[in-house]
């Protein structure tokens, strides 16, 4: 299944009904937090993996509903893994949890907090001409103190090998 965390803003804006919290996703790879901004007069969406916060930045042009949002993303996640070569982690953990989609709120101020961060960078690069696709691989670079002082890039692709280790 998989879940997408809008803020409250996109919520409303896309008439997306948020159902009630129920803490992380049991696939990390299939639970994502949306938040949507302006840049130069144009609507931008930043799609952030919960647990790691790998960022990816789409035009919102167009997007006006809850298929169209997921269709959209699904297409912009997987051109963004597939060039860093985790096509495999798209295809094996994120693609197959797209039967159902669950929408649930943004649970932690932090995480929110850490969006805002990378929407404001996010800004920086479009503002320096940088494409809205090539912004994402910039961002999540990024060290984050939600991650510890790590990067997204770093954390994205081993939490497979964190999942499937014995506890």
């Amino acid at each position: 299944m998989l879940t997408l965390r809008p803020t409250k803003m996109l919520a409303r804006r896309m008439a997306l009904s948020v159902g009630p919290s129920e803490g992380p996703a049991a696939n990390p790879y299939a639970d994502w937090s949306l938040h949507n901004f302006i840049f130069s007069r144009c609507r931008y969406l930043i799609v952030v993996n919960t647990r790691s916060l790998l960022p990816v930045v789409i035009p919102a042009r167009g997007i006006t509903n809850g298929p169209i949002l997921v269709k959209a993303m699904m297409e912009s996640i997987g051109d963004n893994l597939r060039l860093s070569g985790w096509g495999s982690l798209f295809e094996r953990f994120i693609l197959v949890e797209t039967g159902t989609t669950k929408i649930a709120p943004i649970e932690s101020r932090s995480l929110l907090g850490s969006i805002n961060e990378l929407v404001f960078f996010a800004k920086v690069e479009l503002n320096a001409g940088v494409p809205a696709d090539a912004a994402g691989f910039r961002l999540r670079e990024i060290p984050m103190t939600y991650l510890g002082g790590t990067s997204a890039d770093r954390i994205f692709p081993q939490m497979a090998v964190a999942e499937s280790s014995p506890k």
